[in-house]
């Protein structure tokens, strides 16, 4: 079910979040009329402006292909956040070959390994989410037996050296990570580094970044506000 399907809600009600929160950095619904054609402006206060490369859209979000499909948004002081960071990704993978590590979201443009930045993918050998961190460390989730043509609700908080991750608002564990570095570097939706892009195949439906951490319980009530949406 998409929006187009319930013309009748507006406001907090359509979003399903507080998109006014000064908190909340960067919202992508991609789903959202409004936000077709290239570049459009984030839903956020700070209206960032995203370029897109490929990825056509839909009434359920952007559809990327692989291969050179990207979101860019250029670097802004408030997404470089460093000691409080929650992303959540609505996506729906439609390849996951063996070998594959799938960057979601990154802020690491050109090595895999640099001193700086992050970024949130899926390793379908390990079944797993994991991010990587400054320096090149690495931090997976307890098991997520991802499949494709289905709809996930990944996220990743991280306070500190702290990183914790979640899947359909359930808690998926985590582990430390060296403290993030920030940087200049783009932030990407559907492709990694620039030695290795790692792209995503599939439909990204929205993209939330704040920076602070949400707790559990409040990335429960994210998922079930947002889920309809997708698993209708």
């Amino acid at each position: 079910m998409s929006i187009l399907t319930k013309p009748w809600l507006t406001g907090r009600e359509m979003f399903g979040i507080d998109r006014y929160d000064p908190s909340l950095v960067l919202y992508l619904p991609l789903w959202y009329e409004g936000l077709q054609g290239s570049p459009f402006k984030s839903m956020d206060l700070n209206e960032h402006v995203c370029t897109v490369t490929g990825a056509t859209w839909g009434i359920t979000g952007r559809t990327f292909t692989g291969g050179d499909d990207v979101i860019t948004i250029p670097d802004a002081g408030q997404l470089l956040s460093t000691g409080a960071l929650t992303v959540s990704v609505w996506v729906n993978f439609s390849q996951l070959l063996g070998g594959d590590f799938v960057v979601l979201a990154s802020k690491k443009n050109t090595t895999f390994d640099q001193a700086n930045g992050w970024y949130l993918g899926y390793d379908v050998d390990e079944t797993s989410l994991y991010m990587r961190g400054s320096g090149g460390n690495v931090v997976s989730s307890n098991a997520i037996n991802a499949v494709i043509s289905t709809w996930y609700n990944f996220v990743i908080t991280i306070t500190g050296t702290a990183v914790l991750f979640y899947s359909d608002g359930v808690a998926k564990g985590g582990g430390a990570c060296n403290a993030i570095v920030a940087n200049a570097d783009d932030y990407l939706l559907g492709k990694g580094s620039a030695d290795f892009p790692n792209w995503f195949s599939g439909v990204f439906g929205e993209v939330e970044n704040w920076n602070s951490v949400k707790s559990a319980v409040d990335l429960v009530r994210h998922y079930q506000i947002t889920k309809w949406r997708y698993n209708s």
